[in-house]
């Protein structure tokens, strides 16, 4: 009886292997299933590539003053202030560090609303004198730094390690410049809350330091 059982546990697990290769055998044949499988990983493979190209976006300065956020400025400088035109490509406002060493340029793009500005520019006093010249704010902040701790000075090796690899690199002389982008408005929730067309980083390092910082919203 025992040597019976035996016998047709071999037979029933000898099926249910040549079941299981024939299925597998089918799966490796049949294009269908081949094409079905090659365009699920080219999807993800697209999916991966467009997180990665998105650049985890920075948009205060000292956890105080915003982009597009009118009412960010008093919580960055109590008195009243006024766009500057011929500075920049934009009417702006220039801010000064507590030591003078260290400018914020706020730009107010054409149309925009008092106050609210679309993009910071920070840098060294020196690298830009003219700045003296006109009528800027002197604050009481120490230095201009991003939400996630990127100042100038700050080292390539430490701007990688927060922001990543992905982006674009132009050199001339001993300068570098690196610029992050996120511009694909349909699959960026962060660009569609703003209603803004395309958001970008960029770096200026001299011997690997940082020693100018631009961010924000592209010119619409």
């Amino acid at each position: 009886m025992n040597n019976f059982k035996f016998f047709i546990s071999i037979i029933f697990f000898s099926f249910l292997s040549c079941r299981e290769n024939k299925i597998n055998n089918q799966a490796d044949s049949n294009p269908i299933l081949i094409d079905s499988e090659l365009t699920i990983k080219k999807s993800l493979t697209i999916i991966k590539a467009k997180v990665e190209k998105q650049v985890l976006p920075d948009t205060t300065v000292n956890n105080k003053l915003m982009l597009s956020n009118d009412k960010s400025l008093k919580t960055f400088y109590l008195n009243e202030v006024k766009t500057l035109e011929r500075i920049r490509e934009s009417p702006v406002v220039v801010f000064i560090n507590k030591d003078n060493n260290e400018y914020l340029i706020a730009y107010q793009y054409e149309g925009g609303i008092k106050n609210s500005y679309d993009c910071f520019e920070i840098g060294y006093l020196k690298n830009e004198q003219e700045l003296n010249k006109v009528n800027n704010y002197k604050t009481s902040e120490e230095s201009f730094i991003t939400e996630t701790n990127i100042g100038l000075g700050t080292s390539l090796e430490k701007l990688k390690s927060i922001k990543g690899a992905n982006y674009e690199k132009t050199e001339r002389d001993n300068i570098i410049i690196l610029t992050y982008r996120n511009a694909d408005f349909e699959n960026s929730s962060f660009l569609k809350r703003y209603n803004m067309p395309s958001y970008f980083m960029e770096f200026t390092l001299r011997e690997n330091k940082i020693e100018k910082i631009k961010f924000g919203f592209d010119y619409p």
